[in-house]
């Protein structure tokens, strides 16, 4: 909605995140909030005519993805990137976290969970499950990849996002010029 859009600037807000998740449309609808993918880049055009930088979250692993889809998602995320309708989005690797649905009933979504060791549950570790699709090498393999590409991607420059005229601590604010574990 341009009118929200206009009030988030209005207000002072310097950045928007939108979770994209996967480009898989079946994926979306089954797994996340039903991001309408054919509207997404003109979505984020709009954001962007707004002045909002924007960042992404992707996730990597769906039960019904295969390696290739994966790749895919990523890929596709680096070229909204090189297209600066995102300046930026975070990888996580799909976890079945206690109390979510996939750990609950993981044969219902086609995903087998290898151990309930929680220490390894966590989105930068290999996964704990496998599905018909993909094993947790290949799953956390592309997991690498697209660390590598996205950090490459976000790397090269954003005519939209110019933090050189922006302090550290007044764009992000007290709290992130610190040490974090």
């Amino acid at each position: 909605d341009d009118g929200v859009l206009k009030a988030l600037k209005e207000s002072g807000c310097r950045w928007v995140e939108i979770g994209i998740e996967t480009i898989n449309q079946d994926s979306q609808n089954v797994h996340k909030q039903r991001v309408k993918l054919a509207e997404l880049e003109s979505t984020l055009a709009r954001v962007q005519d707004a002045g909002l930088p924007v960042c992404s979250f992707l996730v990597n692993g769906f039960p019904d993805q295969t390696v290739d889809d994966m790749k895919e998602s990523i890929d596709y995320v680096c070229d909204l990137i090189d297209k600066e309708l995102l300046q930026t989005s975070y990888l996580f690797g799909l976890v079945p976290y206690p109390g979510s649905d996939l750990y609950a009933d993981p044969k219902k979504f086609g995903m087998n969970l290898l151990h309930h060791d929680f220490r390894f549950y966590h989105e930068e570790l290999p996964p704990v499950y496998q599905t018909e699709y993909a094993k947790p090498d290949d799953m956390h393999k592309m997991f690498l990849y697209g660390v590598e590409q996205l950090g490459e991607a976000m790397g090269r420059s954003s005519t939209l996002l110019d933090v050189a005229s922006v302090s550290f601590t007044e764009s992000y604010g007290k709290f992130w010029g610190g040490s974090h574990v």
